[in-house]
């Protein structure tokens, strides 16, 4: 047991993050007041911390594109038995993914413009090339990507002016960034 230098409540050591440096091994501030002083530090400056985000990012730019190999290799060395367990996940929690379903269509009731569109729409109006590096993108699964010029999530529309076609390094690299 510890006492919290912060909230002055004793808890066991396991609500407390590890620390070589500390005599017992752990931080003096328990793991709820760390959590509480980061969305309070997030709150008071969103912009530096979206600075900070954003240079985490780039730095762990190669780990994220060697795992991303990987990953693709590994799905591609045992194609149809990852295509079982994924549908046996899809069956198992399918209450989960309706539930992502629904919030992300909830996220049009706002009154933001939606309109129908298809991949073949966005792919010959762009000509097969790539709106933010220019390189040409073959038409066929994992090929391209379609991409919300303002996200979704901060409010852009679904609309086909919103919408562009990337290369997957091209959209992968733009995340939730708008222009």
């Amino acid at each position: 047991m510890k006492v919290c230098s912060k909230c002055q409540i004793e808890k066991p050591l396991d609500d407390f993050h590890k620390a070589a440096n500390c005599r017992d091994g752990r931080r003096p501030i328990c793991k709820g007041c760390v959590a509480a002083q980061r969305r309070a530090d997030r709150a008071a400056a969103p912009e530096k911390e979206r600075e900070r985000d954003r240079a985490r990012y780039a730095e762990n730019a190669e780990r994220r594109a060697q795992q991303r190999a990987t990953a693709r290799a590994f799905y591609k060395a045992d194609r149809e038995r990852q295509r079982e367990l994924r549908k046996a996940y899809y069956q198992a929690n399918k209450d989960r993914w309706l539930q992502w379903r629904a919030e992300r269509q909830a996220r049009f009731e706002d009154g933001r413009p939606r309109e129908p569109y298809t991949r073949r729409d966005i792919y010959n109006r762009d000509e097969g090339h790539c709106a933010i590096c220019g390189v040409e993108v073959p038409y066929e699964p994992g090929g391209f990507h379609i991409d919300h010029i303002v996200p979704i999530v901060r409010g852009g529309a679904d609309t086909l002016a919103n919408l562009q076609l990337t290369c997957p390094p091209c959209n992968w690299s733009k995340w939730t960034s708008a222009p």
